[in-house]
């Protein structure tokens, strides 16, 4: 095992995902954290790290890939152990954590902290009459009353401030965290438009909705989006995504990740809410595991401060449908 750069890797930009990217690496590093390649002369995994006075944390960011392709689960297994052998060794961090719920794994590594989740996917390989017929009935009856109302779907970076406006108020609304501009803006400008686009829905300047999706390869993602209060077309947003399906099939993607699924019971949370409006679009769950990996000593004393620290605050974590335990 060994951590290698960017441009040793064959077929980078054409065969992997958005997370080994360099681009992407340059957006993180805005934040702080450094994006390494780890490989075992086969197989690739990226994970960020970031370093404070007291600790080294990293994540998880994509499972590990082969030419393009996600290993088998035992392959995965081995590769995993192989990993946190080496980062035990080379003091590479003292703990990571899961992913974005964009990726899952097919394993667990020993000893780690694990639950099972879902990622819902919809499969951009069928052809696009397939996949309208494969959204909900109401979602094709609004999205042909969208269309007969002429609003029509627009990628264009430059709308980033109309887009912001609506993410921002519509994550007000719902009560729930969101970036800030400046973090927005370094991921559009360092992505470009090679891998993120910008898309609003519209009719003449009226703008109803908007996506930042993000891509590479033949994987997409649902990133961020917000939409009008009160929207006086229903199907605005549907008729959003289905153009941006419609858009990536036109870019050779396959797979169009639209976000994290749990498993468990979510009734009457906000959670149930967000993945029936994702389902809806004829999407798939697929099933695996998030996990966090302890390194080192360090992270115990760290998850005890971490715990008091959230408890005199009053912060409880949602872990609402997740199922996490010890392997």
């Amino acid at each position: 095992m060994r951590w290698i750069d960017f441009e040793e890797v064959i077929d980078l930009e054409l065969s992997y995902p958005l997370f080994f990217q360099k681009s992407f690496a340059q957006y993180e590093s805005t934040k702080g954290w450094t994006i390494k390649l780890f490989t075992d002369g086969h197989a690739y995994l990226p994970v960020k790290t970031k370093s404070e006075k007291f600790i080294t944390q990293a994540q998880y960011l994509y499972p590990p890939v082969s030419n393009g392709n996600q290993l088998t689960e035992e392959a995965e297994k081995i590769f995993l152990e192989n990993f946190t052998s080496f980062c035990k060794k080379e003091n590479v961090c003292d703990f990571i954590i899961p992913p974005m719920h964009y990726s899952l794994f097919k394993a667990v590594s020993s000893s780690s902290y694990y639950t099972d989740i879902g990622i819902i996917v919809v499969d951009l390989q069928k052809g696009e009459d397939e996949l309208f017929k494969a959204f909900s009935s109401n979602y094709r009856n609004e999205i042909r009353k969208a269309q007969a109302e002429n609003l029509e779907v627009t990628f264009d970076n430059s709308l980033f401030a109309p887009f912001y406006s609506l993410y921002k108020s519509t994550h007000q609304r719902q009560g729930i965290y969101f970036d800030l501009e400046q973090e927005l803006k370094n991921l559009v400008e360092n992505l470009g438009e090679k891998n993120c686009r910008i898309a609003v829905v519209k009719k003449g300047s009226e703008i109803y909705g908007a996506s930042l999706v993000l891509f590479n390869a033949h994987e997409a993602y649902y990133f961020q989006s917000g939409a009008m209060d009160n929207c006086p077309h229903p199907g605005a947003n549907k008729l959003l995504q289905l153009e941006i399906m419609k858009w990536f099939k036109q870019q050779g993607v396959r797979r169009y990740v639209m976000g994290g699924y749990r498993l468990g019971d979510v009734g009457g949370t906000k959670y149930d809410g967000i993945q029936k409006f994702k389902m809806r679009f004829g999407a798939d769950v697929e099933k695996g595991f998030h996990f966090y990996t302890e390194i080192t000593w360090r992270y115990r004393v760290y998850k005890n401060v971490l715990k008091w620290y959230l408890k005199l605050r009053g912060i409880k974590q949602n872990v609402t449908g997740l199922n996490y335990r010890y392997k």
